[in-house]
């Protein structure tokens, strides 16, 4: 228990605010995601009188879903959202719950400069299933995927905070992967479209390294060769088998009659090969 909180110490005065006050200070330190157990150690109080005067707090604080028991600050400007910008605060609380996770797909693609529009939710990459959660107008979307830590990461400046965040070659393999996500192999198309100037061969090279299904080297690498960028599209010639089978373009729909790009051996069934990139 915190000395200066003792019931009998000189000076100690009233409990009344003492999460408040606890909560403040850390904010003063860029520190706005809190542990309810480790507030009522601090404010020398126990959990459920914590809890209390968290109940009382109002708009001032919410809690995040999950476990343990965390607490999210939410600083005056940020009331009127309901929640402060998630950069703020996500890699803060994906560490306290242990959960090894990366912005990827739209979330990824806007940050790095390729969105048409504002995602609607934040998607976020996990090994494990979690929950979809709203937190003031703030909606985080979590999408499983296996080996997520093998992703490689941006480092992004000008963000509140650090936070793991997909580089440009792994959101585009994750976009295409993940097609059905995000509105379909078209909706990819135009993204990778923002995307072409942020990818390089070394990132391109080190997320096919991490691990990638042959379906999805052979959709991006076909997408990549519409949208011309050669060079890195021969960067799938080293990764891919010699024979592969057939795939549809767009997973998850029929690909009867659909025009065979031999080279990359994929049905094209959403007509890709008749646009212009």
């Amino acid at each position: 228990m915190n000395p200066k909180f003792l019931p009998n110490a000189p000076g100690a005065g009233s409990t009344h605010g003492r999460v408040a006050r606890l909560l403040e200070e850390r904010q003063a330190h860029g520190k706005l995601v809190s542990a309810l157990d480790e507030l009522a150690k601090d404010a020398g109080l126990s959990r459920l009188a914590a809890r209390r005067q968290f109940e009382r707090l109002g708009s001032k604080a919410v809690q995040l879903p999950g476990r343990p028991s965390l607490l999210l600050t939410v600083p005056p400007e940020d009331r009127p959202r309901g929640a402060p910008p998630v950069a703020a605060w996500l890699h803060d609380y994906m560490r306290r719950r242990a959960l090894h996770y990366y912005v990827g797909l739209l979330s990824a693609a806007a940050l790095h400069g390729s969105s048409s529009q504002v995602p609607m939710a934040m998607q976020i990459i996990v090994p494990e299933p979690v929950r979809t959660f709203e937190v003031g107008r703030l909606r985080i979307e979590f999408i499983t995927k296996r080996r997520v830590d093998r992703t490689p990461l941006s480092v992004l400046p000008g963000l509140a905070a650090p936070m793991n965040v997909s580089t440009p070659a792994a959101t585009l393999l994750d976009l295409v992967a993940f097609s059905r996500r995000v509105g379909g192999i078209t909706r990819v198309l135009e993204i990778a479209e923002g995307l072409k100037p942020k990818l390089t061969a070394h990132e391109l090279r080190d997320a096919l390294h991490a691990g990638v299904s042959i379906p999805v080297m052979q959709r991006t690498g076909y997408l990549l060769e519409h949208l011309e960028c050669p060079s890195l599209a021969s960067i799938f010639d080293k990764f891919l088998p010699s024979t592969c089978a057939p795939v549809p373009l767009q997973a998850g729909t029929t690909a009867n009659h659909a025009l065979c790009i031999e080279r990359w051996r994929v049905l094209d069934n959403v007509g890709v090969a008749g646009t212009t990139s």
